[in-house]
């Protein structure tokens, strides 16, 4: 008895739950489709006897039994590489085959390979559709502010640093089934996301617990005695991406079973373009990577290659490079001013106390007035990054008072500078071989991290911090700063 006839007995012999695990572990074609072969097979059974030994104790029947005998024929055509080149083989071995069965034995090939693939097709397709639809709820969710939280109950953190300088946040409590804990959004992450790619989706510059908070980190999430708490700037004010296209495109499923696609989304009125990398893992299938990919000229191809790394860390590198030589102008050392001249105000407290500050005339060329500086301002920061530059306290002279800590004074055609303020100011500097560091993130953004030097009359530290840049209409912008880190190198 030959090889065929063996594993003819083997499927003739295996129950029907056995058949069943064979047949529904390699799906290759529809349940339609494989009526249709079932039919076919029959006809070639019926029409002789000359191989009665290959199909011996395998019964054709409608209902149970045929899907029984189906799932038989699904099974035997992944063992025999295909069912066409399986039928062309028993042939071969047992006598030559007519010329209109081979034919037809090749048509039959044809449209099975073909059913297979489009099923194939649909099912990554699908996959890959689903996966990042899932990815564009849980980020419109956990970091574009759309949970939602109870405005009356709040969380406040602060914190009080080496130097004496005060920080604090506001929280709401965020009561969205689902993400009330740091577990639960964890669990969530981890249903899109493999390992590695969920730490840099969660990462811990977003989440933390109550006594790990502390003010030098822009921690969206705070976990304390169990509840959950969103950062309230990021709940009031929140950015919704949206798919620009229903489906996914450029979907494609390697040799390893790997699938690869992208969708374009909007973003801050910006169109992004992203690349995701999805994996079958033990757990299912899951995002292994996310690659934003500009459409913006000076990007190229369809991926962040050498060329367009040196692209953003050139943007990275010159727009801190701004910030620094304008906050040394704001702080006061950089600043050209005249001490001769001086605005003096003067208020009293409920006490009857005096309370006195002395202002210094700005006399500088590149900010001649505080319009000039506001205008500076918002060519380094973003829209939504005006909370960034809150350190310009600019206060109109008829709306001072003592309580405002008012940095500047704003005459209309001059402006001034508190004396206190400006004395105790310093300026800082930088080389190109100082910590420098620029990455793009999943949601097209640049994050930069640099240090530098800042002295002052007081000592001279080493400060390093983090930065968080955004393409705009008007170019790449600052629009999230992550409190400095400070260390003393002399005083």
């Amino acid at each position: 008895m030959n090889k065929m006839t063996n594993l003819s007995e083997l499927f003739a012999a295996a129950d029907d739950e056995t058949l069943k695990k064979v047949a529904d572990s390699h799906p290759m074609v529809s349940d339609t489709k494989k009526e249709e072969l079932c039919a076919r097979i029959s006809e070639r059974i019926n029409a002789g006897e000359e191989h009665a030994d290959f199909v011996s104790g395998v019964e054709v029947r409608r209902g149970r039994g045929t899907s029984r005998f189906v799932g038989f024929a699904a099974a035997l055509a992944l063992v025999l590489g295909g069912l066409g080149g399986g039928g062309l083989l028993l042939k071969n071995r047992m006598g030559a085959a007519p010329a209109a069965e081979l034919e037809e034995s090749a048509e039959v090939t044809e449209a099975e390979t073909e059913a297979a693939t489009e099923a194939d097709t649909e099912e990554y397709e699908a996959v890959a559709k689903e996966l990042t639809d899932t990815y564009l709820e849980f980020f419109n969710k956990v970091y574009c502010g759309s949970l939602d939280v109870d405005t009356s109950e709040t969380l406040e953190m602060s914190a009080t640093d080496a130097k004496g300088n005060f920080g604090g946040n506001i929280y709401y409590l965020v009561t969205e089934e689902g993400f009330t804990t740091l577990e639960s959004i964890q669990k969530r992450c981890d249903e899109i996301c493999d390992e590695d790619c969920g730490k840099t989706l969660l990462n811990e510059r977003e989440f933390t617990s109550a006594d790990d908070w502390s003010s030098n980190r822009g921690t969206h999430f705070v976990e304390k005695d169990g509840r959950l708490y969103m950062f309230r700037e990021l709940h009031d004010h929140p950015s919704i991406c949206s798919y620009v296209s229903e489906l996914p495109t450029d979907t494609e499923l390697d040799e390893n079973g790997v699938i690869t696609t992208s969708r374009t989304y909007t973003f801050n009125e910006s169109d992004v373009k992203v690349y995701f990398t999805i994996v079958n893992t033990d757990n299912g299938w899951r995002i292994a990577d996310i690659k934003p990919v500009y459409t913006e000229e000076e990007y190229i191809a369809e991926a962040p290659a050498k060329a367009d790394s040196e692209d953003y860390e050139a943007a990275a590198r010159e727009l801190t490079d701004e910030y620094y030589r304008f906050i040394d102008k704001m702080c006061g050392q950089a600043l050209d001013i005249d001490r001769s001249v001086t605005l003096e105000k003067e208020e009293a407290d409920s006490a009857g106390k005096r309370c006195h500050c002395t202002y210094f005339l700005i006399t500088d060329d590149e900010f001649p007035n505080a319009e000039a500086a506001r205008e500076r301002c918002f060519e380094i920061f973003s829209e939504d990054g005006k909370a960034a530059a809150t350190a310009l306290v600019i206060t109109p002279d008829e709306e001072w008072d003592y309580y405002s800590g008012s940095t500047f004074i704003d005459k209309g055609d001059c402006w001034y500078i508190l004396e206190q303020f400006y004395d105790n100011s310093g300026v800082h500097t930088w080389s190109d071989d100082d910590e420098f560091s620029a990455e793009l993130t999943p949601d097209g953004d640049i994050r930069v991290v640099r240090k530098t030097e800042y002295v002052c009359a007081k000592a001279r530290y080493e400060e390093r911090r983090e930065f968080t840049l955004r393409k705009t209409d008007d170019g790449w912008r600052i629009s999230e700063l992550c409190p400095v880190e400070q260390k003393i190198v002399s005083e």
